[in-house]
């Protein structure tokens, strides 16, 4: 059985992430990333498959949520499809989100954790 729980820190983390983004065309640049623009990343790491129930499939997986903000922006519009390589600061915004980060994981085994 799986249980949900709420983790509070002193302080919300720094987390950094440089990537590269390819774009079907200029007009998805223009419209959706420009510097200092916040929005949320969500990132899942799928493993196992652990079985399934009915029509519903179940993985080990492990999936983040930031709110982050982009620090730098560089795009080359000379290629076609448009790449950009950004930058991306963790920003603790608790008007839309309310936290620093969320982790939410499925596993076979529950983590034990020590003190």
């Amino acid at each position: 059985m799986q249980r949900w729980s709420n983790i509070t820190y002193g302080g919300e983390p720094d987390v950094t992430l440089d990537c590269t983004m390819v774009y079907q065309n200029w007009g998805y640049y223009e419209q959706y990333f420009k510097q200092n623009n916040k929005f949320a990343l969500g990132v899942r790491f799928q493993g196992s498959f652990l079985g399934s129930l009915g029509a519903t499939s179940y993985f080990e997986t492990i999936q983040f949520v930031f709110p982050v903000r982009i620090d730098s922006l560089k795009v080359d519009n000379s290629k076609d499809p448009v790449e950009a390589t950004l930058k991306l600061m963790n920003e603790y915004d608790f008007l839309s989100l309310g936290y620093a980060f969320q982790m939410s994981m499925t596993a076979q085994i529950p983590p034990t954790y020590t003190s």
